[in-house]
């Protein structure tokens, strides 16, 4: 095994130096917004939840007038549950992908301790 150059050695050490942003900053971040995303249906159901929409428009809660601003305000439901939804699967994704990167810097620690210097 060749030997590694000075920028090699310092690119490794900064990946070490990050490896552990996936084992708790992601899924920090991930329960994170997961809890923003439930409370919302809470507190705020109308952002959410189209049911919630149709219910306060059937209540007269909700006055959207005509047949396509209430199209909107479903739409823009759905929008925030897929831009949620997005969201959740890219730090999931990360998430594997860490957990990946510790392996290989586990490989590398690896082979360069049985690699014999010259």
């Amino acid at each position: 095994m060749a030997q590694l150059s000075e920028s090699d050695r310092l690119f490794i050490a900064q990946r070490r130096a990050r490896k552990h942003m996936g084992l708790f900053v992601v899924p920090g971040v991930l329960l994170a917004l997961m809890l923003i995303w439930g409370s919302l249906f809470f507190w705020w159901p109308t952002a959410v939840n189209p049911k919630a929409i149709w219910g306060a428009q059937e209540a007269g809660m909700l006055d959207c007038g005509s047949g396509v601003l209430s199209s909107y305000a479903t739409g823009a439901a759905v929008l925030v549950n897929v831009a949620f939804a997005l969201l959740c699967a890219n730090l999931v994704a990360q998430i594997a992908w860490s957990r990946s990167e510790r392996r290989y810097l586990k490989l590398i620690e690896k082979a360069a301790l049985e690699s014999p210097t010259v």
